[in-house]
């Protein structure tokens, strides 16, 4: 380094490894499984930084964690940023993200066959399964002449066996049966099947 004053007074000097190069880090990180749903919450880390010797994982604020290879429960669907911070051993940072969706998951099961005897059991043909997000739900009945003998648009309401499900009884036999509604996501879900009724 050398400088020069205004009155053309000169100085200069060496400085011999004065700046000291530190080794870098890289954060990486993966996580199974791929698709993550709100039956299958739990998501498990693999940790494939290099050169890092402490490290610190954000899940979305939602919890934190030290472990090299964590796993986390997300508690809600939708999208959610995860964030990983190490460290090496010269004190220095580096930082990976990703941004995972969990994805909202409708089921829903109908039987091939029920028994309005009043029992209490398999007594109505209602659907089963997990309807949270569900939308524009219709359930239709038609007997053999193509008569609409039941409808609703709540999963949670069921066919009794009667006419519109205060009429008469209607007769041991097959019916048709058509339900449909949109997932979370907007996709249309439909079915048609049959159904026996057994008195």
């Amino acid at each position: 380094m050398s400088i020069t004053s205004p009155i053309g007074c000169y100085k200069a000097a060496i400085f011999t490894d004065w700046i000291k190069v530190r080794q870098t880090t890289k954060a990486d990180f993966d996580y199974t499984p791929n698709t993550v749903t709100n039956f299958t919450p739990s998501v498990f880390f693999t940790d494939k930084s290099e050169r890092a010797v402490s490290r610190h994982w954000n899940f979305n604020r939602e919890g934190y964690s030290s472990l090299q290879n964590p796993h986390f429960k997300f508690r809600d669907t939708g999208t959610h940023l995860v964030n990983l911070i190490i460290r090496n051993t010269e004190g220095c940072l580096d930082s990976a993200s990703e941004t995972i969706y969990v994805e909202p998951t409708v089921t829903f099961f109908m039987p091939n066959a029920f028994t309005p005897n009043d029992d209490s059991t398999n007594d109505v043909f209602k659907g089963k399964g997990f309807t949270s997000g569900m939308t524009a739900f219709r359930l239709s009945v038609w007997n053999r002449w193509g008569e609409k003998i039941f409808d609703t648009s709540n999963p949670e309401t069921g066919w009794n066996g009667l006419y519109h499900n205060n009429g008469k009884a209607a007769p041991e036999g097959v019916y048709l049966y058509e339900f449909s509604y949109k997932t979370p996501t907007n996709q249309q879900i439909s079915k048609r099947d049959f159904v026996t009724l057994i008195r």
